[in-house]
């Protein structure tokens, strides 16, 4: 056997160009170790395999938007089909409206004037360039100083199934090297993998949970819940861009929805709007029905902000996909209908709940495409000028890692309250990626297994790997599964913010009503929890001392020596 072994590696060896008088005189160990050294030379030599990115993986292939002044973009639009790059305007968002209000506030938030100010989605199918080309094309035909930018339609979905982590099954297609949303093939959907949004370990269906325990909760306990006052997010909206449920027929204008299951702490009355999508996407058949991702995430604001009103908003399909210019659109509405001339006269604020997130193409990927959605992030400061609170999820991408990573866009931009998900421990969930500040959303793992892995399958009663909200489903009689992710913490720290409106009477800032909330959370010695874990009980009752401490001036307040800060 030695001496068949060593006749194969003097035959490779001499095939690499190894003397074969010099090969023969040696022992068979160290022909051994010759033979493997020269291996892992070859293997350093050879090139990287760089991943196979899928543009339409990312973005809408044959739609680019753009956004900037009117004139600017007309401009740089007819210079594009004069040169037969041939873009066809398919939507527009025109922030000059007859908002009067609404522009002079704004006016005072940005260096460029929002008068004439679009957000246009061309289609560039008759287009022989891609979008990449087509992108460069625009920059170049922009020229510095033009306020032109130019995107993909970015495809967005909701941040539920994890990314680079042991919550994908083997043979997973995602890597956690580079960005957050960095994969290797298609980042929709691991086939067989266990990460299912209504599913169990084994990705099979979601698992009902009680109705009794929905109201008491670990989740609800952990943040301090039963200990709220009397102030319930009276005469505030959160606005909640998600998926849905409700059909188009009940999503009319003057119409409502009554989740019937829901009871405690009141009834759940939605206020749907069922907006047409921009973008045409293949529905994908592998992919898991999350229809109720929004619904869900709804209940858990209600227990916390009861007395708020709850307008669903559907910008992603029951697939967990949607589109950026469908998404900029609808918070352009939203805006314009809840804010400056149009705000309702007995509307004290308004909160946007984005447990949702931008799949931004990875740089590595070689496309030439930046990795950024400036229109998105300009209407979010928008928001935040017009006096709007804006929460977001921070992402399921950090199972296994060691050091969790950054929050997904939105939720890592400065106008945007990024929420990681806290485990019943007052540790962050295993998948969590950083935020802000946290709130509940279940957990990856057991005593008996350190793994970070889903464990909906086996979940009952109040089970701390998972928290409990309503679904419209006829599967669910009771109304309630056992989900998981920081898309379900945000609505929990949307609720707070709308009670701090409330109890602000109205005149506070988003940044005061952020700072009052991180004022009271519960700190913890992770720093990937932020300002820690929220606790809705000491921010009501600690309000006026955080007010106080804070150097926040609230009109009419009795004591207006108040600290700068």
């Amino acid at each position: 056997m030695n001496r068949n072994l060593g006749s194969a590696l003097l035959i490779l060896l001499a095939l690499l160009g190894v003397p074969v008088l010099l090969l023969a005189r040696l022992p068979l160990a160290a022909l051994a170790l010759l033979f493997l050294l020269i291996l892992l030379l070859l293997l350093l030599l050879l090139p990287e395999r760089k991943p196979a990115y899928r543009p339409e993986d990312y973005f809408v292939s044959d739609q680019v938007v753009v956004s900037g002044p009117l004139q600017a973009v007309t401009a740089v639009i007819a210079q594009l089909n004069q040169a037969k790059t041939h873009l066809r305007e398919v939507r527009r968002v025109q922030v000059g409206t007859s908002n009067q209000q609404l522009l002079d506030c704004l006016s005072g938030c940005f260096d460029i004037t929002l008068d004439d100010f679009v957000i246009i989605l061309y289609d560039i199918s008759g287009s022989e360039a891609d979008v990449a080309a087509v992108l460069r094309a625009i920059q170049r035909a922009a020229g510095p100083g033009s306020g032109v930018t130019a995107s993909p339609n970015w495809i967005t979905a909701s941040p539920w199934q994890a990314v680079g982590s042991q919550f994908q099954a083997v043979g997973s297609p995602w890597q956690a090297v580079g960005s957050p949303w960095q994969a290797v093939g298609s980042p929709w959907q691991a086939v067989g993998s266990p990460w299912q949004a209504v599913g169990s370990t084994a990705g099979g269906e979601a698992q009902a949970a009680p109705a009794a325990l929905f109201m008491g909760q670990w989740a609800f306990r952990n943040i301090n819940l039963p200990a709220r006052p009397a102030v319930r997010g009276s005469q505030v909206r959160i606005a909640l861009f998600d998926t849905s449920p409700i059909a188009d027929a009940q999503a009319q204008p003057g119409m409502t929805v009554t989740v019937s299951t829901v009871t405690a702490p009141a009834p759940l009355v939605i206020d749907p709007e069922n907006p047409a999508p921009a973008a045409q996407l293949a529905a994908d058949p592998t992919a898991p029905d999350v229809r109720n991702h929004g619904i869900f995430a709804a209940g858990m604001a209600h227990a916390v902000a009861p007395g708020a009103e709850k307008e669903l908003i559907r910008v992603l399909a029951n697939d967990n996909r949607g589109d950026l210019f469908t998404l900029n659109s609808a918070i352009f509405d939203f805006l314009n209908r809840t804010t400056g001339d149009n705000k309702p006269a007995d509307l004290l604020g308004a909160v946007i709940n984005l447990s949702l997130g931008i799949r931004l193409l990875p740089e590595e990927a070689g496309l030439g495409i930046p990795p950024e959605a400036q229109s998105l992030q300009l209407l979010l400061t928008a928001a935040r000028c017009l006096g709007v609170v804006v929460v977001a999820a921070a992402g399921n991408n950090s199972a296994g890692l060691d050091v969790p990573v950054a929050a997904n866009l939105p939720a890592n931009w400065p106008a945007v309250i990024g929420v990681a998900a806290s485990n019943g421990r007052d540790a962050r969930a295993c998948f969590s990626n950083r935020g802000n500040i946290a709130a509940p959303g279940g957990d990856g793992r057991s005593a008996a297994d350190a793994d970070c892995l889903p464990r909906l399958a086996d979940c009952s009663g109040d089970c701390e790997n998972a928290v409990i909200g309503p679904v419209i489903d006829a599967n669910y009689p009771e109304g309630f599964i056992y989900w998981v992710g920081s898309s379900f913490a945000a609505p929990l720290v949307a609720g707070l913010a709308a009670l701090v409106i409330e109890r602000g009477g109205g005149q506070l800032s988003p940044r005061d009503v952020w700072r009052i909330i991180a004022c009271a959370a519960r700190q913890t010695k992770d720093p990937a929890l932020g300002a820690g874990i929220i606790d809705v009980g000491e921010t009501l009752a600690r309000f006026d001392d955080c007010v106080r401490a804070l150097g926040i001036v609230l009109p009419g307040a009795a004591d207006k020596e108040q600290i700068s800060g």
